[in-house]
């Protein structure tokens, strides 16, 4: 019986702005978890800077060493992630929390939860370029902002590679803008 009204349950149509949220929710769940449990191989990380470095093309030998660790990296946005999820399952709370501006979210971050999708991949972007340290918080939002825009190959290659591209940013210094080195793995 259980299993007939799931099938029956799939089959319902689901409104289109829950469908866009509920991608969104799930985007920033995946993106959240690999940063803080997808370590990476160093001596592929130290291949693929060198090959940066000499400005020559992205290596097609396929993708870094990966494996799964416990909180490889420390992610901490969890207000906005809940932010978002808010949208859909407390509309009128989401608003309230939005408009009395007390939540401790960047600029970058109130620029996409108010839905300004360009000018927060801007503010991530120098969030990411003046930080002296790796911002994973700032990239998964990066990535959640680029992915509101028209499809482009950044979205692809940060859906797929963010913990490797964050990690090859850090590896390089810092200082590269975030979004030309994601064009090179494009």
């Amino acid at each position: 019986m259980l299993r007939a009204q799931g099938r029956d349950l799939e089959t319902e149509p689901v409104p289109g702005d829950a469908a866009d949220i509920a991608r969104e929710v799930a985007l920033d769940h995946r993106l959240t978890w690999q940063v803080r449990h997808l370590a990476i191989d160093e001596a592929d990380l130290a291949r693929l800077a060198a090959a940066y470095r000499r400005g020559a093309a992205a290596p097609d030998q396929g993708e870094p060493g990966t494996w799964i660790e416990e909180d490889v990296r420390k992610v901490g946005s969890t207000v906005r992630s809940r932010l978002l999820n808010l949208r859909y399952l407390a509309p009128a709370r989401y608003r309230e929390l939005c408009a009395d501006g007390t939540l401790a979210l960047s600029e970058a971050d109130r620029l996409l939860i108010n839905q300004s999708s360009s000018a927060a991949v801007a503010a991530y972007r120098e969030q990411i370029i003046a930080a002296a340290e790796p911002c994973p918080d700032a990239w998964i939002g990066l990535a959640l902002a680029l992915h509101r825009l028209p499809p482009s190959p950044l979205q692809a290659v940060l859906d797929t590679r963010l913990p490797l591209v964050l990690e090859l940013h850090a590896g390089l210094g810092g200082r590269i803008d975030p979004l030309d080195l994601a064009r090179w793995f494009a």
